[in-house]
């Protein structure tokens, strides 16, 4: 069943009539579950619906009755019918699904017939939703017809068509009495909102329903019961239209059913505001019921606060998943699971955005799971960041009071605060490495030296050989060919070092054109093997690069055998190594040249 909560209350009764009904049967109910919100938070939560795949179930209920469907419905029950699944929606028609609902024309003419016949009222006004509403429609017209068949006429200026809210009661009450119409007979609301409004209004003049006026309902929402007077209205009976939807789809999932409308009926509710129900209310009781639902609140509340701390100081999914036993227990829940998109928390700003990816990641709060019969899903987000769903076998109590909305925005929040930290710390890791490496060769600098070599030097008890590495003639390289060659030369040298020494070692570039190879002890012959290797990639380097020169490089390197030196002392002897090599290969450069002079002349 696709359900958006716009009233937990009815969905709860709508849920308990479905219970009724399927425990005769061996079926079982998945409710995707969206909370009604602003359009973002709302189209969030519908990702839920995606998983309403027709190839995987039956049959399909709806219960959506909030703007903002129309689309994502269309698409969905387009897709049921090309699967030839059958969809029957509850209490909101739907194009391309069955219908059921209450029987509104029906209901609000026999509360109209009621005021007349019971109470005598000849001037009625009526208060509606927008005129091109559909309940609305039908309720309207129940109104007209029946005035039309007790002959009295429908005067246009005591009708109304506003937006079924409280302040549309308070304004057609400010709207009539500059017309001298606000004290008919009787006061036809199209909802209970409205005639809250209205009687709220008029008591502000001093006048009270049913005294100076009588005034209707409809839909008896608990604000209508409890206000003074309570409203006199039309009681949808939800539990009866829960188990109704049931018995229907299942008959349209056997082809026992080929119907397209399916009537659940309501019943009327007599209270104080049109004079049947004085005396017969127990303020008291009224008193006491509203103070231990708010009591009841604020203990829910408390213990909502303590989860939303804990859940939201986690610093990791396995911290989430050790805090999330002790929220269950202070709350009674039981039997849930979160299924988790494995790149929401790892995938920084491109996180997924729509829908749930085809292997999930599944935490659960519990070590069991129980074979039951109606499953709770929700959609976990925060802003634009799908983390996945939840699963939980479905209780009476995750709707009273917001308790399971409020649980999934703690724990949607919770995995914001993780994705956040590991943003953070991969941001972190990022600056770390961009802060001891080279930017042009990836080689560690000098700052990463300065963090590593020692820690290294301590780990291998100082038993290290050290290699340093001058990059000839490059001042005479930038001096002809420019400083771009120049970088050129020093990348090849690096990229050298990369490919010679790759295996745990540190390779820094200590700045301009030297650089620093440190690794665990290796012997003279290892070690003038790999001098030997670099020689032979920066020849062949120079020839796929086309360089004007044939890149070469002086390298010195030294032994610790016994930890006998420090660290600093032994990078200063691999550097005099180095510059002595340097030097002799100059002078025997120079003297080949003179040799070559020599010969010449």
């Amino acid at each position: 069943m696709v359900c958006s909560v716009w009233h937990e209350d009815y969905i709860s009764a709508l849920l308990s009539g479905m219970r009724r009904r399927l425990a005769q049967e061996d079926a079982k109910l998945y409710i995707l579950a969206s909370y009604d919100s602003d359009a973002e938070f709302q189209k969030k939560e519908q990702e839920i619906f995606t998983l309403a795949k027709a190839e995987d179930y039956d049959g399909m209920l709806c219960a959506v009755s909030s703007v903002g469907n129309d689309t994502v419905m269309e698409k969905l029950i387009g897709d049921w019918k090309n699967h030839e699944k059958p969809v029957l929606s509850i209490d909101q028609q739907l194009p391309g699904a069955s219908f059921i609902g209450v029987d509104n024309y029906r209901a609000f003419y026999e509360l109209v017939e009621h005021m007349i016949k019971a109470h005598g009222c000849r001037t009625i006004n009526y208060l509606g939703g927008p005129e091109e509403h559909e309940e609305n429609r039908e309720r309207f017209q129940a109104f007209t017809d029946c005035l039309t068949h007790y002959n009295i006429p429908v005067d246009r200026d005591r009708v109304l068509h506003l937006n079924f809210i409280h302040s549309d009661g308070d304004l057609a009450y400010r709207i009539w009495k500059k017309k001298n119409m606000h004290l008919p007979d009787a006061v036809i609301c199209a909802n209970d909102n409205m005639a809250v409004g209205y009687c709220s209004a008029a008591a502000r003049d001093g006048y009270c329903a049913p005294d100076d006026f009588k005034i209707t309902g409809f839909d008896n929402f608990d604000e209508g019961q409890f206000f003074c007077p309570s409203i006199t209205s039309v009681n949808r009976n939800w539990e009866q239209m829960g188990y109704d939807s049931v018995s229907h789809i299942l008959d349209l999932i056997d082809r026992k059913e080929a119907g397209n409308e399916f009537f659940s009926k309501g019943r009327i509710v007599q209270n104080e505001s049109c004079g049947c129900g004085m005396g017969k209310r127990d303020l008291r009781s009224d008193f006491r019921n509203m103070y231990l639902e708010k009591i009841q609140e604020e203990h829910l509340e408390e213990k909502q606060r303590k989860n939303r701390q804990l859940l939201c100081t986690s610093s990791t999914l396995e911290e989430f998943r050790h805090n999330l036993k002790p929220c269950f227990e202070r709350l009674g829940v039981s039997n849930m699971i979160f299924r988790l998109n494995p790149g929401a928390l790892t995938g920084g700003k491109d996180t997924k955005l729509v829908g749930y990816e085809e292997h999930m990641l599944e935490i659960s709060g519990d070590t069991g799971w129980r074979e039951e019969r109606i499953f709770l899903l929700a959609s976990l987000h925060f802003n634009k960041n799908t983390f996945g769903y939840s699963v939980t076998v479905y209780e009476d109590k995750l709707m009273k009071n917001h308790l399971h909305r409020t649980l999934m925005e703690t724990v949607s929040l919770a995995l914001e605060n993780i994705r956040q930290k590991e943003e953070v710390q991969r941001i972190n890791e990022r600056l770390q490495e961009l802060y001891v490496r080279d930017q042009l060769t990836g080689l560690y600098n000098r700052f990463g030296y300065v963090q590593l070599a020692q820690q290294y030097f301590a780990e291998q008890c100082g038993r290290i050989y050290l290699v340093y590495v001058d990059v000839d003639n490059l001042k005479t390289i930038n001096d002809n060919y420019g400083h771009a060659m120049g970088d050129k030369a020093i990348k090849g040298v690096a990229d050298a070092i990369k490919e010679v020494y790759r295996e745990e070692n540190i390779l820094v570039r200590m700045g301009g054109d030297e650089f620093l190879v440190i690794g665990k002890e290796a012997g003279d012959e290892v070690l003038s093997e790999k001098e030997n290797a670099v020689g032979i990639f920066l020849k062949e380097y120079s020839e796929r690069e086309k360089l004007p020169f044939v890149l070469t490089a002086s390298m010195g390197h030294v032994h610790n055998l016994k930890n006998m030196v420090s660290l600093e002392a032994l990078v200063k002897n691999a550097d005099a190594r180095m510059y002595e090599i340097k030097q002799r290969r100059k002078k025997a450069k120079f003297e080949e040249v003179r040799t070559k002079d020599g010969e010449n002349l």
